[in-house]
């Protein structure tokens, strides 16, 4: 017996769509690491492709087999498989055009400054591949970290301290899509950046000589949201040499101690 394929027929409106697929789909990952390891994370995936615009609806298993097929069993994931899977989906779905975007969290150690205590820290990251059939293939990849600052100004008019508050950064990189490794921008390089460039960074475990460390290096160095935004500009600028940069934003949101408000700053090239 032949079930009907309804999916498959003619709509009745003929408009093209830009992009449809599916959202919000977990699955158990390994996201390569700079030294070439392998992290166990959780991925939340969106895949869409392009239709047809005389199609009437795409195939959304076709969707999830593609990307389960080129996964395997070892879940192994980087911006090569992904950028795999996105010309799977235009030549297995007959699109156009195909995007397939991965958030997850993410985690790497650090040590604390003085008693040299190990603990993880977790980042929210995100890879985005984009395909375009005969044309380009862009990747993007976004990271948020966190800093701390110390406000220059109240720390200038002020006897006794200054406010101080977190802020966290976000990033978003978007690169043309290259199959040499040495062109990868890693989660690492980026968190490397963010980090460095507030009055200090952020420890999950801290000793009382840490906390005085930590306490005396913010006040030593107090910063702007503006600073902190534009220490990280130049610091992706500097670092981030190999690869063509088509889209970069950078965001920091200072969560203020003293105000209502917070503060907020962006540079967008």
């Amino acid at each position: 017996m032949t079930l009907p394929d309804v999916q498959n027929g003619k709509s009745k409106i003929t408009q093209k769509i830009d992009e449809v697929g599916i959202s919000d789909w977990r699955l158990p990952v390994k996201i390569l690491e700079k030294n070439g390891n392998f992290q166990n994370t959780i991925g939340t995936f969106k895949v869409v492709v392009s239709l047809d615009e005389n199609q009437k609806g795409t195939h959304m298993s076709r969707i999830i087999r593609t990307v389960l097929d080129a996964l395997g069993n070892s879940r192994y994931m980087d911006i090569f498989s992904l950028n795999d899977i996105s010309v799977s989906l235009v030549n297995n779905l007959d699109a156009d055009y195909s995007k397939i975007n991965v958030k997850f969290p993410y985690f790497l150690e650090k040590i604390s400054p003085v008693s040299k205590i190990r603990s993880e820290v977790v980042y929210d990251c995100e890879i985005e591949m984009e395909y375009i059939k005969n044309g380009d293939t862009n990747s993007k990849i976004s990271c948020k970290g966190s800093v701390t600052t110390v406000c220059p100004c109240s720390l200038e008019i002020s006897e006794k301290g200054a406010h101080n508050q977190r802020a966290d950064i976000e990033v978003s990189i978007k690169t043309k899509h290259s199959d040499e490794k040495e062109k990868i921008v890693w989660i690492e390089d980026i968190i490397n950046i963010i980090e460095s460039s507030g009055s200090c960074g952020l420890y999950t475990v801290l000793k009382r000589p840490d906390e005085k460390f930590v306490t005396e290096k913010m006040f030593s160095n107090p910063k702007f949201v503006e600073d902190i935004t534009r220490e990280v500009y130049k610091g992706i600028k500097e670092s981030i040499v190999n690869t063509q940069i088509i889209e970069l934003e950078i965001k920091t949101t200072s969560y203020e101690s003293i105000h209502y408000h917070n503060a907020v700053c962006v540079i967008k090239e």
